[in-house]
């Protein structure tokens, strides 16, 4: 069975993102617009973390 891809908006410090993880998702990106939440994002996942507001994300980068 293939996996399904993700990307996580709002991601906080990840606690949906690892949930997604746990049920064999992959989780290819997260949007933080929140600095301290996003050191914390990064000492716990490696993939692409956009630290800003949703409205500035490029759909077709993603």
């Amino acid at each position: 069975m293939s996996k399904y891809t993700v990307g996580s908006l709002y991601a906080g410090v990840s606690g949906i993102c690892q949930g997604f993880i746990n049920q064999d998702f992959e989780l290819s990106w997260a949007n933080e617009i929140d600095k301290f939440a996003s050191v914390t994002y990064r000492e716990n996942f490696k993939h692409d973390l956009h630290e800003g507001d949703i409205w500035d994300l490029n759909p077709e980068g993603l």
